[in-house]
C-alpha cells in the first residue's frame, strides 16, 4: 500500500539536497482558489533515488494518511497539482530548482496517476472499559470516519460468547486511528456477560467489511469472528457503580411496592444485599430511630442489570406505613445505601450514599399515604352506619 510521488525535471537533480518539507499537494492549480484543499509534506518523507532528472519519493506513512485524509485531494488527475520551493532540490552545480508558485500549481497527467485500490485493514485495537468505556482501532491508512458502522464490530469472549455493538459515538476525524465511545446500552450489555470484556484474554475484535471504508470508498479487509484481532491494551473497569436514581412504584395502588434502582452500570446481582438501603423521611436525617426504616427483605431477579427492581416485602411496606408520612410524598422520600449494598461484574463496591446526604426519589407513583375519617352519619332508624373516607 506504498504511496510515491514521482517528479521529473528539465535535468539531473542531486537527491541528497532534496526537501520534502518544501513541496505541496493542492487541489487545484491555484491554491488560493475557493474550496482548494492543499498538504505539505513533513521532513519524514525522503526519496530513495539516486540523482536523476526523475526523482521517486515514497511518502512517510504520516504523509499519506495525512493525505488520505483530505477527501478532495489526490484522489484523481484533477484535483492533484505540486507547488515547490526554490529550496525543495538544486541540481549538480547546487542551482536551486525553479519555484512553482501555489498559484500556478503542476499537475498530473491521467497516465501518471494512480489511485488507491488497497483495501484498509484494522492492526490492532484497544479497548478501555474504565468509566464510559472506549474502544480504539487501528487501521492501515486513513478511513472515513462518516463511513464507520459499529454495528459490524463484534466483541469476541472466551468459550464462544460475543457481542455486537449496536451504536456508538465516532470521536475522531478521517485518520489511521478510530475512537468509538461505547454507547451506555452496550457498555451494560457487555458487562452483563461476564465472559467478554473482562481482561485481555477474553478481549479480541472482529469486524465486517461494511465496518468502515477507506477516503477512497475501499471497504476494510474482514476480520472474522474464526480468526478475530487480537487487542494491544486493555484497561479494566476501575470506576465504582454508582446509584443514579430511584422510583418508587405500586400497581394499581396495591402491594407490592416496587422500589427501582438505576445503576451508573450494570451491577452483579448475586453481590447485592437489600438490609444495607434505608428509606428516609429527610435527606439529612438525624433520628433514624422515628423517621427512617431499613429495608429487610425483598424479591428481584437474578439477572445482571444496571436497572434493578425489587419487590418490597410486606413486612417491610407495612413498617413504612406505621412510619407515616414517611415515604408518602417525593418530599418526604430519600435513599441512603451503604457501599456493601452491591458490587459491579469487576467486584468493585459500590459508592455509598450517606443517611446525612440521602439522594432524593426521582419519582413517585405509589400511594403510601394512609386513609383518614372525613365524616360519618349513623341512623338509627335504618340501624346503618356511613363513613366517609378520604380515599378508596
Amino acid at each position: 500500500n506504498a504511496t510515491t510521488l514521482r517528479l521529473t525535471f528539465s535535468e539531473t537533480v542531486d537527491a541528497t539536497r532534496f526537501r520534502a518539507d518544501q513541496i505541496t499537494l493542492q487541489s487545484t492549480s491555484n491554491g488560493s482558489a475557493l474550496g482548494s484543499v492543499s498538504y505539505t509534506l513533513t521532513s519524514a518523507t525522503t526519496t530513495v533515488s539516486g540523482n536523476t532528472s526523475v526523482l521517486v519519493v515514497p511518502l512517510a506513512r504520516v504523509d499519506a494518511d495525512a493525505i488520505k485524509a483530505l477527501t478532495g485531494l489526490a484522489t484523481s488527475a484533477s484535483n492533484t497539482f505540486v507547488s515547490l520551493t526554490p529550496s525543495a532540490v538544486s541540481d549538480m552545480s547546487r542551482l536551486a530548482v525553479a519555484e512553482v508558485a501555489p498559484d500556478s500549481a503542476t499537475g498530473t497527467v491521467d497516465a501518471s496517476f494512480t489511485g488507491d485500490v488497497t483495501q484498509p485493514r484494522a492492526t490492532s485495537f484497544n479497548l478501555d472499559m474504565d468509566g464510559a468505556p472506549l474502544l480504539t482501532v487501528e487501521f492501515s491508512e486513513s478511513v472515513n470516519m462518516t463511513a464507520v458502522d459499529a454495528s459490524q464490530l463484534t466483541i469476541v469472549g472466551s468459550g464462544g460468547v460475543t457481542y455486537r455493538l449496536t451504536g456508538g459515538a465516532v470521536e475522531t476525524t478521517n485518520g489511521s486511528t478510530v475512537r468509538l465511545r461505547l454507547s451506555a446500552f452496550d457498555a451494560n450489555q457487555i458487562k452483563k456477560l461476564t465472559a467478554v470484556a473482562t481482561s485481555p484474554a477474553d478481549t479480541r475484535l472482529a469486524l465486517g467489511t461494511s465496518a468502515v471504508k477507506d477516503t477512497a470508498g475501499n471497504a476494510v479487509v474482514a476480520a472474522p469472528v474464526s480468526q478475530p484481532l487480537a487487542q494491544r491494551t486493555y484497561r479494566r473497569d476501575s470506576t465504582a457503580p454508582a446509584l443514579v436514581d430511584f422510583r418508587l412504584t405500586m400497581s394499581d395502588d396495591v402491594p407490592p411496592l416496587q422500589l427501582v434502582l438505576s445503576f451508573s452500570e450494570t451491577v452483579n446481582v448475586s453481590t447485592f444485599d437489600v438490609t444495607q438501603l434505608t428509606l428516609q423521611l429527610y435527606d439529612n436525617d438525624t433520628d433514624l430511630a422515628t423517621t427512617s426504616h431499613q429495608l429487610t427483605n425483598a424479591t428481584y431477579s437474578a439477572e445482571n442489570t444496571d436497572v434493578l427492581v425489587l419487590n418490597i416485602s410486606a413486612a417491610d411496606l407495612a413498617a413504612i406505613q406505621a412510619l407515616y408520612p414517611l415515604a408518602s410524598t417525593p418530599g418526604q422520600t430519600f435513599l441512603s445505601i451503604s457501599a456493601a449494598a452491591v458490587q459491579d461484574i469487576v467486584s468493585l463496591a459500590l459508592t455509598a450514599v450517606p443517611a446525612d446526604a440521602a439522594k432524593a426519589i426521582l419519582s413517585h407513583t405509589a400511594d403510601l399515604t394512609r386513609p383518614s375519617l372525613r365524616s360519618f352519619s349513623l341512623d338509627l332508624t335504618a340501624q346503618t352506619l356511613l363513613l366517609n373516607f378520604t380515599e378508596a
